[in-house]
């Protein structure tokens, strides 16, 4: 795999699939890969919020990375997230991230526990040291881990941390993104939004990119804003980025990543179980409970969020059979078959969750 030579434009980070008995499925993360990156988008997200890594072990997350690796095109940048709450298992991930390939690295501010500035400094400035020579991106996604990078915060860490080359900023403010940007940052360092809600303001102010949740849904689309906007044609641009306003609002009508989710099934992907008896054996199975136990409403609700979805921005593209190869799989904004009335595995995220 060739180097790209940094995540500026629109990248993805990567949902997670499921088998029904809660094992992560493989060969369908490659598949997604494979789905992204054929659309034009050169970034990829591993073990992201959206990929929940929370939910996964250490070696599920290391089996995901290589199974990215082995999808994705070969000018793609393999981003991967290496966030631990134990220096080992931080440390387990930055070895493999290397090991494998990955371009660089991200992690998010510790969670659970509040941290004033000076810990968070010194847990980055840690995380900078086990990095080594893997570029390393930090990950700002304060309504998750309830420990805000602030600007000050950033600048004391690039002051110290030369391996540190950028920051994905998931805050959901525009304001904080302009601190940022109006901080003494090294030469080529990174400001990256993920918020799929901004990402045409934040090329126009002078931002490098996005990593954004629809663009592991819709890629082609996503691609399309960049592509707008590089070469001048901002109605085009701006039209985009009203269609990706319209689809964020109807994902947060239900919920992010299971809807998401949902959005990759109707179009030939096998993302999980679907509902299951709450009697069945296979709700003892880790992480199961979760996915199952509102399957009946979510049903309905997915049903609903889909037909909002093809009158508001017009789809006509039908659809693939449920059987269709990923090869076969051809553009974004698909109509559902018929017959698939199943709910997406995963239940990771809140209607109000960050991106």
């Amino acid at each position: 795999m060739s180097q790209s030579p940094s995540l500026r434009g629109i990248s993805a980070p990567q949902l997670t699939p499921f088998h029904t008995d809660g094992s992560v499925n493989y060969e369908e993360y490659t598949k997604l890969t494979q789905f992204i990156t054929k659309a034009g988008i050169r970034g990829v997200f591993v073990c992201g919020t959206s990929g929940e890594f929370i939910n996964l072990t250490l070696e599920e997350r290391k089996k995901l990375l290589t199974a990215a690796i082995k999808g994705a095109a070969d000018d793609t940048f393999i981003l991967f997230n290496t966030t631990a709450m134990d220096k080992a298992d931080m440390a387990d991930l930055f070895a493999w991230a290397r090991s494998e390939g990955a371009h660089a690295a991200s992690v998010t501010a510790p969670y659970y526990h509040p941290y004033d500035e000076a810990a968070l400094v010194s847990y980055f400035q840690e995380a900078s040291k086990l990095s080594g020579s893997l570029p390393l991106y930090l990950y700002n996604i304060p309504g998750m881990t309830h420990n805000p990078i602030t600007p000050k915060v950033m600048q004391q860490v690039c002051d110290t941390c030369p391996n540190v080359v950028g920051l994905k900023d998931s805050s959901m403010d525009f304001i904080t993104f302009q601190e940022f940007q109006c901080l003494d940052l090294p030469q080529g360092f990174e400001l990256i939004t993920g918020n799929d809600a901004q990402v045409l303001p934040v090329l126009q102010s002078g931002g490098d990119g996005g990593i954004v949740a629809m663009a592991a849904v819709f890629p082609a689309l996503c691609q399309q804003l960049w592509d707008h906007y590089q070469a001048g044609h901002l109605d085009q641009a701006r039209q985009v980025q009203k269609q990706l306003l319209q689809l964020r609002g109807l994902v947060r009508k239900v919920m992010p990543i299971m809807s998401h989710k949902k959005m990759l099934e109707m179009q030939g992907f096998h993302m999980g179980p679907p509902p299951a008896s709450p009697s069945a054996p296979s709700l003892l199975r880790r992480r199961l409970w979760w996915r199952t136990a509102c399957g009946p409403f979510w049903a309905t609700a997915y049903d609903q969020l889909w037909l909002s979805l093809v009158r508001s921005i017009g789809c006509h593209h039908p659809g693939p059979h449920p059987g269709d190869s990923a090869g076969d799989r051809g553009g974004d904004l698909p109509l559902p078959h018929p017959r698939r009335r199943t709910v997406a595995g995963g239940g990771a995220g809140r209607a109000d969750a960050p991106d």
